[in-house]
C-alpha cells in the first residue's frame, strides 16, 4: 500500500539521501526502525513535518532481506513501508539486468545460487520472477571415470565397480 509522501520532489530526495549518508556513517543496514522514533532522531531535516503520517514503518537497505521484510510487513500486515536505499536499485548483491547491448543477462555483483529445501520458501520466490534451473555438479576424472565430489555412495560404486544401495551397506563396506 504506496502512500504519497508529503514532501516534493528534490527535496525530499536530498532529505532521503542524507539520512542515507548518516545511517552509512553509522553502519546500519537491514534495520527496521518504527517510524516515530526514526522521523524523531532527523526532525531536523525534516522542519517536524512529519506530523503527517507518512509510513508506518521504515525499512534500511532493499537488499534481499530489506526487500523481503518490506513485502511481508506490506502484505501480511497491511502497513504503509518506506524503504531507503543507498544504491540506484533493489535486490542488494542478487541483483541482475539484461545487457541492452547484447541481451545478455548480467549479475552485476557475481552469480548467485538460491536453494531450499522447504516448499513455502520456493512457492514464496516463485511470486516475484522468473527462475532459470540450474544443477550444481562437481565430477573429478580419476582412472578414466568422472566420479562425484564431494566422495559419497555413487563415487565408492564407481570406482570400485559396487552397488552399494545405503548407507548400512556402506557402512559395512
Amino acid at each position: 500500500m504506496a502512500r504519497p509522501v508529503n514532501q516534493t520532489g528534490s527535496l525530499w530526495i536530498f532529505k532521503c539521501i542524507i539520512i542515507i549518508i548518516i545511517l552509512n556513517l553509522i553502519s546500519i543496514h537491514n534495520v527496521i526502525v518504527p517510524l516515530s522514533s526514526y522521523v524523531r532522531s532527523f526532525t531536523w531535516l525534516f522542519d517536524n513535518r512529519f506530523d503527517d503520517h507518512v509510513a508506518d514503518i521504515c525499512i534500511v537497505g532493499a537488499g534481499l532481506s530489506g526487500a523481503v521484510i518490506a513485502e511481508r510487513y506490506a502484505t501480511e500486515m497491511k502497513q504503509s513501508v518506506l524503504v531507503i536505499e543507498k544504491r540506484d536499485h533493489i535486490g542488494g548483491n542478487c541483483y541482475d539486468y539484461v545487457d541492452e547491448e547484447t541481451g545478455i543477462r548480467v549479475s552485476k555483483y557475481g552469480a548467485h545460487l538460491f536453494h531450499t529445501n522447504y516448499d513455502r520458501v520456493w512457492d514464496y520466490v516463485q511470486r516475484f520472477t522468473h527462475w532459470i534451473p540450474y544443477e550444481h555438479e562437481v565430477l573429478a576424472h580419476i582412472n578414466k571415470k568422472h566420479v562425484p565430489v564431494p566422495v559419497n555412495i555413487d563415487t565408492v560404486n564407481a570406482l570400485f565397480d559396487l552397488n552399494i544401495q545405503n548407507e548400512t551397506e556402506m557402512d559395512e563396506w
